[in-house]
């Protein structure tokens, strides 16, 4: 995953009409780098959720 750019960061923050000084947004993108590679370890393609195992409960059967 490539690092967040200065104005990739920065056209999200407007989008979402967020303000933030240069300092805060250098804090973002510096944290962004350390979340990146947890998010490629993250399963892809998804398990949807059809493929979940079921699970039953019936509340004071027997």
């Amino acid at each position: 995953m490539p690092p967040l750019s200065e104005a990739d960061l920065a056209a999200r923050l407007a989008q979402a009409g967020i303000t933030l000084p240069k300092p805060e947004q250098d804090d973002i993108r510096a944290a962004y780098a350390l979340l990146a590679p947890m998010l490629e370890m993250i399963r892809q393609p998804l398990i949807p959720p059809a493929a979940e195992p079921s699970v039953t409960f019936a509340a004071g059967a027997g």
